[in-house]
């Protein structure tokens, strides 16, 4: 049995002024490389407030 659980936005939404960082392209870099450095950390999970969970049987 395959199971995936995925946090759909990761830590990055609670940073506070997210759509205007988003904005500028040097601070959406650095978003996007703490995004992808913590996206499969588990301990980091919870703190995603959405999930994506995939099992397969």
């Amino acid at each position: 049995m395959l199971n995936k659980n995925c946090a759909v936005y990761g830590c990055i939404w609670i940073m506070p002024e997210l759509d205007e960082k988003r904005q500028d392209t040097d601070s959406r870099n650095i978003l996007l490389d703490i995004i992808h450095t913590t996206e499969h950390e588990e301990t980091l999970i919870g703190l995603s407030p959405h999930f994506l969970v995939v099992g397969r049987k």
